[in-house]
């Protein structure tokens, strides 16, 4: 099918749920939204949905109401986001390919993002009903690799192209990005994957460098690094690893230092006992994201803000200061 691919990879791991499952884990509302679509027209690169006239983009998170303009919101984070993408095009419905079946969404702008894979997509997996997902073309290789891991049937959608699907799921994002439950459900689902089997307690100081990125890079880490070194601190690069390589450092880890990114999320699989820091370019980097992940059960965490500068660094002296607090 002009190149997409299926992985029929399956594990006990899948839920064998009834086709006509409809449940949506970890809502704290009946969202409409969040339910099976029937004939619904799909943009493979970014997902963006469109079904008897409403448009689904991010998931379900920003919707919009193309046939009743007066219900939609007349200013907003919503409105900036469906006008920024609907200004890219529209769903091109004459060169839609059909696609039958069932198929759950896997396609959202951030997709590629490790913490939205991790926190918008994976929870919702772990109790959908075990239908193929769909996947972007550029989502990457060690997320597929992963994903088959786990047993979860996936199908890769052709770059720039429309899809018209018999029947679709698309996941519902909780708003706010945490609570309890959806950590316990991730937690218990990795463990059953991935399982714990050292029994010593976590060792390992770890600096999470952002080097090979492009963004939120501290440009003077090498300065930084003799004062971690005498710390017992040892740069890892995330990028390098596997998820399932990810998770089993962090769950080895004591103390943590990294700059503001997605590999934030892995504490999710760290000793409740974790020392964290996270250095922030700003005050609201990610919008507190980690802020209120780690308040369900990491007070061990922490974060500094370096005064603002035209490049992103961090003073030596507060390095100092945090690691002589912690090794005091």
């Amino acid at each position: 099918m002009n190149g997409n691919t299926i992985n029929s990879h399956k594990t006990a791991d899948c839920n064998k749920s009834q086709d006509n499952h409809r449940y949506i884990p970890f809502s704290q509302s009946d969202n409409a939204a969040s339910f099976l679509l029937r004939d619904a027209y799909v943009c493979a690169d970014d997902g963006l949905v469109e079904h008897d006239g409403i448009l689904y983009f991010h998931f379900q998170h920003y919707t919009w109401d193309l046939l009743n303009p007066e219900k939609n919101p007349a200013q907003g984070e919503r409105k900036r986001r469906v006008f920024r993408r609907m200004a890219e095009g529209t769903v091109d419905k004459t060169q839609a390919q059909w696609l039958s079946g069932k198929y759950i969404l896997g396609i959202s702008p951030f997709i590629n993002s490790y913490y939205h894979f991790i926190c918008d997509l994976l929870p919702y997996l772990t109790q959908a009903p075990p239908w193929p997902l769909l996947i972007p073309a550029h989502l990457p290789p060690y997320y597929v690799a992963f994903l088959q891991q786990c047993g979860i049937l996936t199908l890769t959608l052709s770059p720039h192209q429309v899809y018209r699907i018999e029947q679709l799921l698309i996941p519902m994002r909780t708003i706010p990005d945490w609570n309890e439950s959806k950590i316990l459900v991730l937690q218990k689902y990795f463990d059953s994957l991935i399982p714990n089997k050292t029994e010593k307690p976590p060792f390992r100081r770890i600096y999470i460098s952002r080097k090979l990125v492009r963004r939120r890079h501290l440009v003077n880490e090498e300065s930084l690094l003799p004062l971690f070194q005498k710390y017992g601190f040892v740069r890892v690069f995330m990028e390098k690893l596997t998820i399932r390589e990810q998770i089993m450092l962090i769950r080895e880890t004591s103390h943590l230092i990294t700059p503001h990114g997605a590999a934030l999320v892995n504490v999710l699989f760290a000793h409740k006992d974790l020392r964290l820091l996270e250095i922030r370019p700003t005050l609201s980097s990610g919008q507190f994201c980690f802020e209120a992940l780690c308040k369900f059960g990491w007070p061990g965490y922490e974060y500094i803000v370096p005064p603002q500068k035209p490049e992103f660094v961090l003073d030596i002296e507060l390095l100092k200061n945090v690691l002589e607090q912690w090794f005091a």
